[in-house]
C-alpha cells in the first residue's frame, strides 16, 4: 500500500489533467464500479454515483480528441479520477481499445487519492460526441483495470450527457476605404467595424504603408474594442509614422487582424484585411 500512495502523490502532481481550465461540469451522467476483494484500488468495494443524486462530476477533453479526463466528487466523501487516451495526432472513437503493456497508449489512469497504481486492462468506448475543441457533449464507456502483476481487478462504467456546445467565437474586421492624415503630426487615422457572434474583446492591429516619391513609409496602429453581438461595433486607430516622416494626401496600403479571444473555449480566433485606402488631410 505504501507503493500506492507514494505513486499517487506523484500522479497527482505531474500526469493527469485534474481541475483544468477547460474542465466542463457534467449536466448528466453516472459514474459505478465494481472490484475484486484484493483489488488494491477500491478494495472489494462497490460505488455508484450519480449527478441526479447530488453528486458532482467534470469531465475534460484533449482539443485533438485524443484524451478524456474525468473527475468524480461524490457525496460519500470519495474522489475519482478517471482517463482514458490513445497516441496524440488519434482521436478516441466508439471501439475497445486494450493497455497490454502500461506503457504508451492507448492507455487508462483510474484511481482515488491515495489509493493509485501503474497497470494494464481495455476500455470500451460505445458513444462518444464532440464538440469544439475539448468540449465532450456524450461519452458512453466501460473500464477492466488491473493493477501492474495482479490478477484482482475492478471494473467501471460511466455516462455522460452534456447540453450542445456554445457556439465558437467568430470574428470579422472591415476598414473603411478612406481615412485621414493630420497635417499636425503627420499620421493616419483609419477606421472600420468588427463583429462578433458573441460578446468579446477584439484587438485590432495593423500595418498602414504609403510609397510617396520614391520613399516608403510606414507605421503600426492598434485598439481594443469591446465587439458587441449581431451587431457591426466601429473601430478607429492611428499609425504615427517614424521619426522625420509624414504620412501625405493619397493612396495607402492597410493590413488588419482582429483578433478576439473566446473566454469559454480559451482560444483566440483571428480575422484578417489587406485593404486600399485614400487619405484626405485633416487639420486638427
Amino acid at each position: 500500500m505504501a507503493m500506492v500512495a507514494a505513486a499517487a502523490a506523484l500522479v497527482i502532481g505531474s500526469l493527469f489533467l485534474v481541475g483544468s481550465a477547460s474542465a466542463q461540469p457534467v449536466t448528466s451522467g453516472s459514474f459505478s464500479l465494481t472490484s475484486d476483494p484484493d483489488d488494491p484500488i477500491a478494495s472489494g468495494q462497490s460505488f455508484s454515483y450519480d449527478t441526479t443524486a447530488g453528486d458532482q462530476m467534470e469531465v475534460d477533453g484533449a482539443a485533438d480528441h485524443h484524451s478524456v479526463d474525468m473527475e468524480i466528487n461524490g457525496t460519500d466523501g470519495n474522489d475519482w479520477h478517471l482517463g482514458l487516451f490513445v497516441p496524440e495526432g488519434e482521436a478516441l472513437v466508439p471501439g475497445t481499445y486494450q493497455d497490454t503493456t502500461g506503457e504508451g497508449a492507448p492507455g487508462i489512469s483510474i484511481w482515488r487519492p491515495s489509493y493509485f497504481c501503474w497497470g494494464l486492462g481495455s476500455f470500451t468506448i460505445n458513444k462518444i460526441e464532440w464538440g469544439p475543441y475539448w468540449y465532450v457533449r456524450a461519452f458512453d464507456a466501460t473500464v477492466d483495470f488491473h493493477c501492474w502483476g495482479e490478477a484482482p481487478g475492478l471494473r467501471a462504467t460511466v455516462h455522460i450527457l452534456n447540453p450542445p456546445p456554445p457556439p465558437v467565437l467568430k470574428v470579422g474586421v472591415t476598414v473603411a476605404g478612406h481615412g485621414t492624415v493630420s497635417t499636425l503630426d503627420g499620421s493616419a487615422t483609419v477606421h472600420g467595424t468588427v463583429r462578433c457572434n458573441k460578446d468579446a474583446f477584439v484587438d485590432i492591429t495593423g500595418t498602414i504603408t504609403q510609397k510617396r516619391k520614391g520613399q516608403r513609409i510606414q507605421a503600426e496602429y492598434s485598439q481594443e474594442i469591446a465587439c458587441t453581438q449581431g451587431t457591426r461595433t466601429p473601430w478607429s486607430a492611428t499609425a504615427t509614422p517614424p521619426a522625420g516622416t509624414t504620412f501625405h494626401k493619397g493612396s495607402a496600403r492597410t493590413k488588419t487582424q482582429a483578433s478576439g479571444f473566446d473566454s469559454y473555449y480559451e482560444y483566440s480566433i483571428n480575422a484578417n484585411d489587406a485593404t486600399v485606402i485614400s487619405l484626405t488631410k485633416k487639420t486638427s
